[in-house]
Formats: C-alpha cells, sequence, structure tokens
C-alpha cells in the first residue's frame, strides 16, 4: 500500500507570491497541498468569492489539490483568558472554514490552545475554553463540510493524543478530527504509539524532522525521526489520507523539500 505524499507552502510564505508557490511545487511533481492561510498570503476578511476562485483555479492550473488550510495559530488561542482574543479567534477560525470550504478544501489545521507559561490558566478552565470553542467552530464545519483537524503542539494545552482524543470524544462529531503531527509529537510521547492512538480519529498527517534537544521543522533525515516506523505505522492502521510535508526552511524551500521527498519515497509515500 502506498502512502499518499502532498506539501505544504508554508516556507514559500514570504519568499515569494503564493501562485509561484504553486509552480514550484508543481514542477517538483506535487499534487496535493496544504496552504498556510495567513499573511502575506492571505488575509481572508478581505477576499470575496472572485479571489478565492481565482487561488482554486491557479491551483487545479497546475495540477494541485488544495487538501487543507492552516491559518497556522500565531496569534490566535482557543484558551485565551482574554474575551477579546477569545472572540476573535473564534470570528477568525469561522471565517477559514468558510474560506476551506471555497477553496475546495477538506480540512483545517488548528491546535488546542496555549495557556501562560509562568501562571497557566485551572486546567479545567483552560480545558471548558477550548471545549466550547471548538463546539462553536464545528458548528460551521458541519455546516460547510470540512473537518476541524486539531493539530498537536508542543507548547499546546492539548499536546498529546489522549488530550485530544478526549476533548473530541465529547465533543462527538464527525467533522472534528486530528491532524498528528510527527514531530510535535517526537518531542513530549512515542509518536508510533500516538498514531495508534489516533487512528479512528485521524484527518490528516504531517511530516518532517527535529531533534529532541531543539524542536523544529526540519527536512527529512536531518533530525532523530524514525520515519520508516512511521510508515509501517500508517500502513498498518490502514491510513489512506494525505501525508503533508511541512518542512520550514524558507532561506531554500526546494532543497529541503526535494531531499525529503526523495528519503520519504524510499520508505514507501509517493506523489
Amino acid at each position: 500500500m502506498a502512502l499518499k505524499l502532498g506539501a505544504a507552502t508554508f516556507s514559500y510564505l514570504w519568499k515569494c507570491p503564493l501562485e509561484e508557490s504553486f509552480k514550484a511545487l508543481a514542477n517538483m511533481g506535487y499534487r496535493y497541498i496544504e496552504i498556510p492561510t495567513a499573511p502575506p498570503h492571505f488575509w481572508p476578511r478581505s477576499m470575496d468569492l472572485k479571489e478565492r476562485e481565482a487561488i482554486r483555479k491557479a491551483a487545479a492550473k497546475n495540477g494541485l489539490e488544495i487538501v487543507a488550510i492552516n491559518p497556522t495559530g500565531q496569534d490566535l488561542n482557543l484558551a485565551s483568558t482574554n474575551p477579546g482574543i477569545y472572540e476573535e479567534t473564534i470570528v477568525q477560525l469561522k471565517e477559514q472554514i468558510k474560506l476551506a470550504h471555497d477553496l475546495g478544501a477538506k480540512v483545517i489545521v488548528f491546535p488546542g490552545g496555549r495557556v501562560h507559561s509562568l501562571v497557566p490558566a485551572p486546567v479545567e478552565k483552560a480545558r471548558q475554553l477550548v471545549k466550547e470553542a471548538l463546539e462553536r467552530c464545528v458548528e460551521d464545519a458541519e455546516k460547510f463540510r470540512v473537518v476541524f483537524g486539531l493539530e498537536n503542539v508542543p507548547f499546546s494545552f492539548l499536546k498529546l493524543a489522549t488530550d485530544l482524543i478526549s476533548i473530541i470524544k465529547e465533543i462527538n462529531s464527525p467533522f472534528l478530527g486530528i491532524t498528528y503531527d510527527i514531530p510535535n509529537a517526537f518531542m513530549v510521547e512515542d509518536p508510533i504509539k500516538g498514531l495508534e492512538e489516533v487512528a479512528p480519529y485521524l484527518a490528516l498527517v504531517h511530516v518532517s524532522d527535529t531533534t529532541k534537544k531543539s524542536w523544529g521543522h526540519m527536512p527529512i533525515g536531518t533530525g532523530e525521526v524514525d520515519f520508516a516506523a512511521v510508515a509501517r505505522k500508517l500502513i498498518q492502521i490502514g491510513y489512506k489520507g494525505i501525508t503533508i510535508l511541512e518542512v520550514t526552511q524558507p532561506s531554500d524551500p526546494e532543497s529541503g523539500i526535494k531531499a525529503s521527498t526523495s528519503r520519504l519515497e524510499l520508505l514507501g509515500w509517493e506523489r
């Protein structure tokens, strides 16, 4: 069983216009892409349907399918105790869900919120904030038939596979699933065990490399992650979705993506 490999345009965010990143990935033989929907490439609130359709057509012109979008979560926070930030996070995520629908993407990727590193909110308070926000976002996800792929992030409030599963079970919607990021998992748990646990809820998989000492999204083969074991586990659990290569190497995106692609294809992935 071959594993389907796509790539994110993340490394091109400040390097070139979005359509040029489409051409670059298409020239490398990619068919599936994930787009970080953040400035300067995106500001959804300012884009009408015609502009959104133009982006969708530009991707299709290059033989690309937009499978997921990723607002990146840099400024937004599902666990914020600041009412203004909290409400704006929900508003923007609802806008992003509509954007995913308009672009033909099936998944929106977003982490499970952050708490203060020095004086964190009580666990139950933070969890309730995240749950209520997700319930409100899932209403729109169900309406537009887009899966909200809750992502594990090492500095997130919901960082472990079991954290994500617990809240997903409570909300109980087919439009709330998990985007399992392998290097993110590697920092806090065994990603092979994590894949086994999240298998029934898996909407998308992210891959890149990292070391335990320094978290990153490095080219495959330059860190410590055992991707042969990842490939075996994905095949074992019968994963039929897309694996997105999410290398962040903005100084030279092509070399990192090409080297990673070659290594992943030796392990069973194909573009």
